[in-house]
């Protein structure tokens, strides 16, 4: 009886988890990204939670070349 009950639980726990999985992925937000002038970098904004970044991302080796953290102005 316990058993059955406790498999219970834990299949609606499972679903739980794995639903607020998929959901936290669909809410991430967006990334946005521009050629520059320069034909081997390129610029990304991208916000991680509370903070803004501009990113400057060098596109034959892949590296990132350099962060810029973006204020609010409060």
């Amino acid at each position: 009886m316990y058993l059955i009950e406790g498999m219970k639980m834990l299949r609606s726990f499972m679903f739980l988890l794995i639903f607020a999985f998929l959901s936290a992925s669909f809410f991430t937000p967006p990334t946005f990204a521009q050629e520059s002038p320069h034909p081997r970098l390129y610029t990304l904004m991208s916000s991680t939670g509370s903070e803004e970044v501009l990113e400057i991302v060098d596109l034959t080796t892949m590296q990132l070349i350099r962060t810029f953290p973006i204020s609010q102005g409060n």
